[in-house]
């Protein structure tokens, strides 16, 4: 599953505990595949789905989290060069704020 430049700040916002709960449908080729991420209060599952196979459900514990968002933020930082660490938490607070105003 690859996920956008605007889909990695929203999965960093809620892996820094922001927002508790994400859904990106319509990936891959034929669009048949979604991601969902949720905080259970001591851990995040994350569900990998495509249409005609079996779901992927993964618990994921808090800590493990951590070398996520170390990845997230290596790669934000290597795709938006001109952008300085404490940028890109700004950017994931909007994206947090604008993404807990939409639901």
């Amino acid at each position: 599953m690859q996920l956008t430049i605007q889909e990695a700040y929203q999965v960093l916002a809620l892996f820094e505990n922001k927002i508790r709960s994400l859904k990106f449908d319509g990936h891959g080729r034929a669009h048949d595949k979604s991601l969902q991420i949720e905080f259970q209060d001591s851990h995040y599952f994350v569900r990998m789905i495509q249409r005609g196979r079996a779901a992927v459900a993964v618990p994921v514990r808090a800590v493990d989290a951590i070398p996520l968002v170390s990845l997230l933020y290596k790669q934000l930082l290597r795709n938006e060069p001109h952008l300085r660490i404490d940028d890109i938490r700004t950017m994931v607070d909007r994206m947090a704020g604008m993404t807990a105003m939409g639901r």
